[in-house]
């Protein structure tokens, strides 16, 4: 916010991929670093993939739409979000390799996004030890978009005094300390 200071008695940490940089605003360390996650999205299809399907190279799931989405790779790159070739190519490799059908399916789109990686690969939440209203929610990794509901969650009851429906001290950044 520029040169602007705005007072609270909360901050929530929850900058994804950036939470690290932003925890060292505050003189704070907290190990979440970019991880690129490459994705390529097929032409429609007439159903052929019920559910998320998940292999040891890619994952495939089926859109509204009909077309695939096979995702992704895993790149320390920092904040890189572009897409390489040797990429896209193992991601179609693997979605064939998977489901063969899909050997002479079009590709629609390709991306590069970035996700909250931690040594671990855990999130970290919680109030930082030592700095009174600021807390982490942040390093859901690959998980995040589907845990990000709970996570709000239990970090508003524990901002707020309540008991988080589920425990949060496993998940503190602190524990890479000790």
């Amino acid at each position: 916010m520029g040169e602007e200071t705005v007072a609270c008695g909360h901050v929530v940490n929850a900058a994804g991929a950036w939470a690290g940089q932003l925890a060292a605003t505050a003189g704070i360390t907290l190990p979440v670093e970019p991880v690129r996650g490459q994705v390529v999205l097929t032409q429609a299809l007439p159903p052929l993939i019920a559910s998320c399907l998940s292999t040891s190279s890619c994952y495939l799931a089926q859109k509204r739409h009909g077309e695939i989405l096979v995702g992704s790779t895993t790149e320390h790159v920092g904040f890189d979000t572009g897409v390489t070739e040797e990429g896209i190519r193992g991601l179609c490799r693997g979605a064939v390799g998977a489901v063969p059908a899909l050997a002479d399916v079009g590709v629609k789109r390709v991306w590069a996004g970035l996700r909250p990686g931690t040594p671990d690969e855990m999130p970290k939440l919680g109030p930082v030890a030592g700095v009174d209203g600021y807390v982490n929610v942040a390093g859901g990794f690959r998980t995040g978009i589907v845990a990000a509901p709970l996570m709000a969650r239990v970090t508003a009851q524990a901002i707020v005094g309540e008991t988080p429906d589920v425990a949060i001290e496993p998940h503190r950044a602190e524990r890479f300390e000790e």
